[in-house]
């Protein structure tokens, strides 16, 4: 294994950026495992250690789509 629990992945190389760009455009950890190959729980430690925690575009799309379920449900 390597550093982080990973089993021969380096997180921090380009399978990560993937992620990090699948889930900053709506996908769910699922679908971003489909994509990549790597287990959901590898998908999830990615995005935690590495990349979205204080990223502003993921914010600003969970926002996006809170106003959007708002508006289905009273319009």
């Amino acid at each position: 294994m390597q550093e982080g629990g990973h089993r021969g992945r380096d997180v921090q190389r380009p399978g990560g950026t993937a992620v990090t760009r699948l889930a900053l455009v709506g996908c769910t950890e699922a679908q971003i495992a489909s994509i990549t190959g790597h287990s959901l729980r590898d998908v999830r430690s990615i995005l935690d250690a590495h990349y979205l925690h204080r990223d502003i575009e993921l914010a600003r799309t969970a926002i996006n789509k809170l106003e959007m379920g708002y508006a289905k449900k009273t319009g």
